[in-house]
Protein backbone atom coordinates (compact mmCIF):
# COMPACT_ATOMS: atom_id res chain seq x y z
CA UNK A 1 0.00 0.00 0.00
CA UNK A 2 1.29 3.47 -0.87
CA UNK A 3 2.49 5.77 1.87
CA UNK A 4 0.46 8.92 2.51
CA UNK A 5 2.00 12.23 1.45
CA UNK A 6 3.55 14.80 3.79
CA UNK A 7 0.40 16.91 3.31
CA UNK A 8 -1.75 13.95 4.36
CA UNK A 9 0.28 13.59 7.55
CA UNK A 10 0.38 17.33 8.26
CA UNK A 11 -3.43 17.44 7.95
CA UNK A 12 -3.62 15.79 11.37
CA UNK A 13 -2.06 18.80 13.14
CA UNK A 14 -5.61 20.19 13.27
CA UNK A 15 -6.72 17.18 15.29
CA UNK A 16 -3.76 17.43 17.65
CA UNK A 17 -4.85 20.98 18.52
CA UNK A 18 -8.46 19.83 18.99
CA UNK A 19 -7.46 16.90 21.20
CA UNK A 20 -5.29 19.18 23.38
CA UNK A 21 -8.05 21.77 23.80
CA UNK A 22 -9.33 22.13 27.36
CA UNK A 23 -12.64 20.36 27.74
CA UNK A 24 -12.06 18.00 24.81
CA UNK A 25 -14.13 14.86 25.03
CA UNK A 26 -13.91 11.99 22.58
CA UNK A 27 -17.59 11.20 22.93
CA UNK A 28 -20.42 10.25 25.23
CA UNK A 29 -20.98 6.87 26.84
CA UNK A 30 -24.60 5.81 27.16
CA UNK A 31 -25.16 3.20 29.89
CA UNK A 32 -27.74 0.45 29.56
CA UNK A 33 -31.21 1.65 30.52
CA UNK A 34 -34.26 -0.28 31.52
CA UNK A 35 -36.95 0.45 28.93
CA UNK A 36 -39.55 -1.78 30.56
CA UNK A 37 -39.50 -4.48 33.21
CA UNK A 38 -36.51 -6.78 32.59
CA UNK A 39 -35.76 -5.23 29.13
CA UNK A 40 -32.71 -3.05 28.67
CA UNK A 41 -31.01 -1.08 25.95
CA UNK A 42 -27.42 -1.94 25.06
CA UNK A 43 -24.75 0.37 26.41
CA UNK A 44 -23.25 2.44 23.62
CA UNK A 45 -20.81 5.21 22.81
CA UNK A 46 -21.36 8.19 20.53
CA UNK A 47 -18.16 9.85 19.27
CA UNK A 48 -17.82 13.63 19.24
CA UNK A 49 -17.91 15.47 15.91
CA UNK A 50 -14.14 15.96 15.88
CA UNK A 51 -13.53 12.24 16.50
CA UNK A 52 -15.85 11.37 13.60
CA UNK A 53 -13.89 13.81 11.39
CA UNK A 54 -10.58 12.32 12.60
CA UNK A 55 -11.84 8.79 11.88
CA UNK A 56 -12.95 9.79 8.37
CA UNK A 57 -9.65 11.57 7.70
CA UNK A 58 -7.67 8.46 8.66
CA UNK A 59 -9.35 6.62 5.80
CA UNK A 60 -9.50 9.54 3.34
CA UNK A 61 -5.82 10.40 3.80
CA UNK A 62 -4.64 6.80 3.42
CA UNK A 63 -3.45 6.40 6.99
CA UNK A 64 -5.45 3.25 7.73
CA UNK A 65 -3.47 0.35 6.32
CA UNK A 66 -5.39 -2.92 6.11
CA UNK A 67 -2.11 -4.66 5.27
CA UNK A 68 -0.50 -3.60 8.54
CA UNK A 69 0.38 -6.40 10.92
CA UNK A 70 -1.88 -5.10 13.70
CA UNK A 71 -3.43 -8.50 14.50
CA UNK A 72 -0.22 -10.41 15.20
CA UNK A 73 0.82 -11.61 18.66
CA UNK A 74 3.93 -9.44 18.45
CA UNK A 75 1.86 -6.33 17.73
CA UNK A 76 -0.49 -7.30 20.58
CA UNK A 77 2.43 -7.25 23.01
CA UNK A 78 3.65 -3.93 21.66
CA UNK A 79 0.21 -2.29 21.86
CA UNK A 80 -0.02 -3.32 25.53
CA UNK A 81 3.19 -1.38 26.18
CA UNK A 82 1.90 1.66 24.27
CA UNK A 83 -1.39 1.58 26.19
CA UNK A 84 0.58 1.62 29.46
CA UNK A 85 2.81 4.46 28.19
CA UNK A 86 1.37 6.30 25.17
CA UNK A 87 4.28 8.74 25.18
CA UNK A 88 6.49 5.89 23.98
CA UNK A 89 4.81 6.32 20.58
CA UNK A 90 6.32 9.78 20.15
CA UNK A 91 9.48 8.33 18.58
CA UNK A 92 7.76 5.71 16.41
CA UNK A 93 8.07 5.52 12.64
CA UNK A 94 5.28 5.99 10.13
CA UNK A 95 4.58 2.28 9.60
CA UNK A 96 4.17 1.76 13.35
CA UNK A 97 1.90 4.78 13.74
CA UNK A 98 -0.24 3.66 10.81
CA UNK A 99 -0.54 0.18 12.37
CA UNK A 100 -1.56 1.67 15.73
CA UNK A 101 -4.18 3.93 14.18
CA UNK A 102 -5.46 1.04 12.05
CA UNK A 103 -5.71 -1.09 15.20
CA UNK A 104 -7.67 1.67 16.94
CA UNK A 105 -10.25 2.34 14.24
CA UNK A 106 -10.70 -1.23 13.03
CA UNK A 107 -10.95 -2.51 16.59
CA UNK A 108 -14.23 -0.61 16.94
CA UNK A 109 -15.78 -3.06 14.46
CA UNK A 110 -15.35 -5.87 16.97
CA UNK A 111 -15.59 -4.06 20.29
CA UNK A 112 -17.84 -1.04 20.62
CA UNK A 113 -16.10 1.57 22.71
CA UNK A 114 -12.60 0.56 21.57
CA UNK A 115 -11.94 4.03 20.13
CA UNK A 116 -13.27 5.61 23.32
CA UNK A 117 -10.89 3.52 25.42
CA UNK A 118 -7.92 4.41 23.22
CA UNK A 119 -8.74 8.11 23.71
CA UNK A 120 -9.23 7.65 27.48
CA UNK A 121 -5.80 6.05 27.72
CA UNK A 122 -4.16 8.69 25.48
CA UNK A 123 -3.06 6.27 22.76
CA UNK A 124 -5.13 7.89 19.98
CA UNK A 125 -3.83 11.34 20.87
CA UNK A 126 -0.19 10.21 21.06
CA UNK A 127 -0.39 8.38 17.71
CA UNK A 128 -2.13 11.35 16.07
CA UNK A 129 0.45 13.73 17.47
CA UNK A 130 3.29 11.61 16.10
CA UNK A 131 1.52 11.35 12.74
CA UNK A 132 1.26 15.15 12.51
CA UNK A 133 4.88 15.47 13.60
CA UNK A 134 6.02 13.17 10.79
CA UNK A 135 4.23 15.47 8.33
CA UNK A 136 6.08 18.62 9.34
CA UNK A 137 9.01 19.98 7.38
CA UNK A 138 10.27 21.52 10.65
CA UNK A 139 9.38 18.86 13.24
CA UNK A 140 10.57 20.98 16.17
CA UNK A 141 7.50 23.20 15.66
CA UNK A 142 5.04 20.68 17.12
CA UNK A 143 7.01 17.56 17.98
CA UNK A 144 7.89 16.56 21.49
CA UNK A 145 10.66 14.22 20.40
Amino acid sequence: MAHPSQADLAHFERFVREFEREGFTAGVTHPAEEIEAHRYTWPSWTPSTVVVEWHDALYERGIVDPEADYLSDEFGQRIEAWVKDPSSLLGAGLDTIRAVLTYIVRGERFCEGHIAEMFERGVAQAATSRLACLGQSSPQDICAS
